[in-house]
This record gives structure tokens, C-alpha cells and sequence, in this order.
């Protein structure tokens, strides 16, 4: 089974690189498929300080390794046991969804509840962009996203004191039937405002999920530091007013502070920022996504 590009632990110094992180005052995750995250490896992680794992989780068996190779599934309850046992401070489960694994979620509950027990789990729809394995036609649709959204507070409220079940920064927004079920208050896109990532090659964004047109900058070439401080390099992502917004989202009350939500699903969709393909507080104003 081939390794998803982007796994950490494909890196013989992932530990040091961790153990530095943590040395300098910083609160470290790490981000993996399980597939390399065995006993001797979540010692490592917690030695080294390692404070959260997160593991991805696609589907039950069957579903998760369609996708990620066959018994990937096996391997990430197994890294979210150890996690578990282990006593990590901090755990996570994302499932990205999409139309091939929406009606298999329920499937999903009682296998994580056996293995992630006092984990969050959150859900997020699926980033699809032209070119990648995934077609557009396996990208939820109104319908689809609404179903999701049920599920979310359906089994939050069925595994309450187990797993913490919410939706990701895509799933949303303003909603008064559902205003909890991203587990905070939506506030606008957090990227390059309180957020910014790094990519393997040393790229710089607001959110590891945007694209490469967002990128400010690589590291060792640009300091951090500096690019965060000053006022242009995510000029794009802090300068946002209620004019910005796009055209369903411009009349929107809760807009100045929505800011259009997630900004990396309406790039995805539409092509442009701050106007939310699916908006839960849209929905329910005018029946419209």
C-alpha cells in the first residue's frame, strides 16, 4: 500500500523536528493516517512531547480502504487506540466527506466509539479541485451537506460524554437551528488572521487547505516571523470589509462577522472568496443553499 504524500512520519527526523517545536514553548500535533503510527512510534511522539494526534478516518472498513489501501482502516483504529491508552491530552478523528461515504458515517460510530472514546471528531466537506483523484461529481450537493449536517447534531446528541461530534470550518454558518454545530461560535475564516501553515516544501499560507495562489512565501528563504507581521503578505486574507462579499452573502446581517465563511470551500467552488456555497443560516432565511 502506497503512503498518502503529506504523512509526517515518512520523515526519519519527524521526532526531532517535533522535540525542537516543543522545546521552544510550542504545542505540537501531529497529523497522520496510522498506517506508520505503531507502539514504539506514539512512545516517540509522547516523549518528545507530542500533545495532540489526529487520524484520519475515511469510512468503515470497507469504504476507508477503497480509498486508502486495504487494511489502512485497521491500522487507524489501531493509532487511535494507542493515542487513547497512551493518554494524549488532545485527539482528533477527520472524515472528509463526499457523495461515496456520506450514507456510510453511521457505520463509522461504533467502531470509533470503541477505539477514540473522549476524542473529538469532526467532520468537513471534501476539497475537490481540478485535477486531483477526486472528480467533482463526488462533491456533496445541497442535499447532501444538509444530511450531513443532521448527522452531526443527531449523533452528538446519541454519543454525548464519549465523542465530541462537530462540524469542520466548511459546515456552518450563523445557523439558528444548528448554531453549535461547529462546537464555537463562527467568527469568519481564521486563516492568515489567527492561522498559518507551512507545507512540506516550505511554503507559506493562511490555511494548509488553500490553494497555491494563496502562498506569501517559503521558508527558510522569508522569515515566519516577518511575514506575519507585515501588512502584505496576507493582505488577502486580513483586509476583508461587508463589500467583499460575494453576491448570496452581501445582504446577509450576520456578514461583517461570517465574512463569507470558509475560505477555502468557496475558492473551491466558486472560484472566489467570501461567499459560502452552503450556508446553514441561508438555508433556513430563504430555502435556498
Amino acid at each position: 500500500m502506497g503512503l498518502r504524500v503529506g504523512e509526517p512520519l515518512v520523515r526519519p527526523d519527524w521526532a526531532t523536528i517535533a522535540s525542537r517545536l516543543t522545546r521552544r514553548g510550542l504545542s505540537v500535533g501531529l497529523v497522520t493516517n496510522g498506517v506508520l503510527f505503531d507502539g514504539a512510534t506514539a512512545e516517540r511522539a509522547r516523549d518528545v512531547g507530542v500533545r495532540q494526534i489526529v487520524v484520519s478516518v475515511d469510512g468503515s472498513s470497507a469504504i476507508h480502504d477503497s480509498i486508502r489501501g486495504s487494511g489502512s482502516f485497521a491500522k487507524a483504529l489501531g493509532a487511535l487506540r494507542l493515542a487513547r491508552d497512551l493518554g494524549f491530552p488532545h485527539r482528533m478523528v477527520v472524515t472528509s466527506v463526499h457523495r461515496g461515504n456520506l450514507s456510510d458515517l453511521p457505520n463509522m460510530v461504533e467502531p470509533l466509539l470503541q477505539c477514540a472514546s473522549g476524542a473529538v471528531w469532526a467532520l468537513n466537506l471534501t476539497s475537490i479541485r481540478p485535477g486531483q483523484r477526486m472528480l467533482a461529481d463526488r462533491r456533496l450537493d445541497a442535499a447532501g451537506f444538509l444530511r450531513l449536517v443532521d448527522f452531526i447534531m443527531s449523533t452528538r446528541r446519541a454519543v454525548a460524554g464519549a465523542i465530541e461530534v462537530v462540524g469542520s470550518h466548511d459546515v456552518g454558518y450563523c445557523s439558528a437551528s444548528a448554531p453549535d454545530v461547529q462546537g464555537v461560535p463562527w467568527e469568519g475564516c481564521k486563516a492568515g488572521r489567527s492561522t498559518m501553515g507551512i507545507t512540506a516544501r516550505g511554503h507559506v499560507k493562511g490555511c494548509l487547505a488553500l490553494p497555491d495562489d494563496w502562498i506569501v512565501g517559503r521558508v527558510p528563504a522569508a522569515s515566519v516571523v516577518e511575514l506575519w507581521q507585515s501588512p502584505e503578505p496576507f493582505a488577502r486574507c486580513r483586509s476583508f470589509e461587508p463589500s467583499c462579499l460575494g453576491a448570496r452573502c452581501r445582504d446577509c446581517e450576520h456578514g461583517a462577522r461570517c465574512r463569507g465563511g470558509c475560505l477555502e470551500h468557496a475558492l473551491t467552488v466558486h472560484g472566489r472568496p467570501h461567499e459560502a456555497p452552503y450556508c446553514l443560516h441561508r438555508f433556513e432565511s430563504t430555502g435556498a443553499p
